[in-house]
């Protein structure tokens, strides 16, 4: 997930680069129509749908194993996921490589979690190899496939070209049919996890990156879409009866409706709010750059209400912009923008991400301004979905938001156990 929530350099270029497709270098990526038909996944058409990820039922959630290994400044990355995860009644599978699978869990690299977690819960951690290079991001949502299941609760991957964005990543669907026996259908789509949402009518909700990725060709042998076409496609093979398409949060580098928006139940929806005395915390010199949020978020209420769907607000944090060495060879300008919308809902339990001294990539502080009122967001936050039934934790995620992303961004969940013990 590039140029995810926090510390966009607007000045650098983030365009990935790599070598032209080929079966070996993309596995699993969908060459073109000659080399892979659709016609081969005719009979998955309208047979799977996504479950909301408010429904109960949730048994295993992904995530890379460097989350649960000290590397550098990072030494308590997202420390307390792991448990929360496995207190809100799920299994935990670390994603690795061949090497350090064949270590195991009783690796010394693996002694904080089994501190964190306790000797007697370990059995509910599973440690999986990707191949021999395993997986080297931590967007876990975003290269992973979609999970709907068929009505006798059959899982199918759903696989959308993630490349060029990450070249491993792109092959983690392949590697989950090749090691589960699943079916996978892969479809000619640029999509990330990230940027799709869904209740039990179905209604998807997405921004309009998925649009803007697909109306150019990336990769020899793709193909440019349509909006009509990915709505096909989503309505045939993820159980979408609508779409509908947003506007992109300004200065959000993921561009992904995950950081604004999740739904709670089929007819409610949390979205962020920034509200007048989160703005008056902000620089005064960027106080018009959060008031482009502000009208973008409310704007986005009206849209979602509009659509028949309740709309329960929670706080977004102030962002931060920071514009340096003005004038020179190497004027650079700083965004940081948190969510705490970008949370795991499991069986129950809303893990969401909590900001106690937001880190650059470096590890250097960025500043909050409106850290006064963090202790008022989370009880506001805690009480709202509390209303709806919903414990809320909150997990510190001030590293990993510092390389990219949240909570939200970093797992994924499956109501089938795709590995076993």
């Amino acid at each position: 997930m590039l140029q995810h929530l926090s510390l966009l350099i607007l000045s650098m270029s983030f365009a990935c680069s790599g070598p032209k497709s080929t079966d070996q270098e993309l596995k699993g990526h969908y060459e073109n129509e000659q080399k892979k038909p659709l016609a081969k996944y005719e009979t998955y058409i309208g047979k799977q749908s996504l479950v909301p990820e408010y429904e109960n039922g949730i048994k295993q959630v992904f995530i890379n194993e460097d989350l649960v290994i000290p590397r550098g400044f990072n030494t308590n990355e997202t420390k307390g996921l792991a448990k929360a995860i496995i207190d809100a009644g799920s299994e935990l599978v670390l994603l690795s490589n061949d090497e350090r699978a064949a270590e195991g869990l009783g690796s010394p690299d693996f002694e904080n979690l089994r501190n964190e977690v306790g000797y007697w819960f370990m059995d509910k951690v599973l440690l999986k190899s990707m191949g021999e290079l395993g997986i080297d991001s931590l967007w876990t949502r975003d290269y992973f496939p979609l999970l709907p299941v068929d009505n006798a609760g059959n899982p199918v991957l759903i696989d959308f070209n993630y490349y060029p964005h990450d070249i491993l990543g792109e092959m983690i669907p392949k590697t989950l049919e090749d090691q589960t026996g699943l079916p996978r259908v892969s479809l000619p789509i640029y999509a990330e996890g990230g940027n799709i949402i869904i209740n039990d009518d179905g209604l998807c909700l997405m921004s309009d990156s998925i649009l803007m990725e697909n109306s150019q060709v990336k990769v020899e042998g793709d193909k440019a879409l349509s909006r009509a076409e990915i709505t096909t496609f989503y309505k045939q093979y993820v159980g979408c009866k609508d779409l509908k398409f947003f506007p992109i949060m300004p200065y959000e580098g993921s561009q992904h409706i995950d950081i604004w928006a999740k739904y709670i139940s089929n007819d409610t929806i949390l979205v962020h709010d920034l509200q007048e005395r989160t703005l008056l915390t902000m620089n005064s010199k960027y106080r018009s750059r959060g008031k482009e949020i502000q009208t973008f978020l409310r704007a986005r209420q009206a849209d979602l209400k509009a659509l028949g769907l309740k709309v329960k607000t929670i706080p977004m944090p102030a962002p931060y912009f920071d514009l340096g060495n003005e004038g020179s060879d190497y004027e650079y300008e700083l965004i940081s923008i948190l969510s705490f919308i970008n949370g795991l809902i499991i069986n129950g339990t809303i893990i969401f991400p909590d900001y106690i001294q937001n880190n650059d990539a470096d590890g250097n502080d960025i500043p909050m301004s409106d850290i006064q009122y963090y202790s008022d967001y989370k009880k506001s936050i805690s009480s709202t979905v509390g209303d709806e039934g919903f414990k809320a934790v909150f997990i510190n995620a001030d590293n990993i938001v510092g390389l990219g992303g949240a909570i939200h961004c970093v797992t994924k969940e499956s109501r089938v156990r795709l590995f076993a013990d």
